[in-house]
């Protein structure tokens, strides 16, 4: 009976992606600091990440708004990460107010994804070699220059026949 009553309190777990942009004051020396404090926030809900990629420096296509202390901060670069995380509808309320009470994220978006969602990280297409040709140049035979009058010439005898 104790045991039907603690799966109806439990949610189905899903799967979520969080994209995340950190502050570009932050020096790249604490960027792994902040990290570790954004899994400590997931980690206190519970959540099992499945995935994530470290934060990479990028120039930002718009400039973004943040207030900090009544002030407005611009930032136009930032170090943008993702994770990928399964954790039930409750727990996303909790993880939003930690994010949001971090001065280091500029801005970050939850999105439910598929669990077996397979990721791929891009990788460009190699160029493949090309075989160097030898160039081989026509030879160009060059017609003798005629006059002005001889070409006038020949066109008038191109006319009368």
């Amino acid at each position: 009976m104790a045991e039907s009553a603690d799966n109806q309190d439990k949610k189905p777990e899903r799967a979520y992606e969080l994209a995340y942009s950190v502050s570009s004051r932050v020096s790249e020396d604490k960027l792994g600091d902040v990290v570790m404090r954004l899994k400590n926030i997931l980690e206190k809900q519970g959540v099992f990440v499945t995935f994530d990629e470290f934060p990479r420096f990028r120039q930002l296509a718009y400039a973004l708004t943040k207030s900090l202390g009544g002030k407005n901060e611009k930032y136009s670069n930032a170090y943008f990460g993702w994770m990928r995380f399964e954790t039930n509808a409750t727990a996303l309320a909790e993880i939003n107010a930690g994010f949001e009470r971090d001065a280091d994220i500029v801005r970050f978006l939850i999105v439910k994804t598929d669990r077996d969602y397979k990721t791929s990280i891009h990788t460009p297409p190699r160029r493949r070699e090309m075989p160097k040709r030898d160039v081989v140049k026509a030879n160009v035979v060059k017609a003798p220059s005629m006059t002005e009058a001889e070409i006038d010439k020949t066109i008038e005898e191109l006319l009368v026949e």
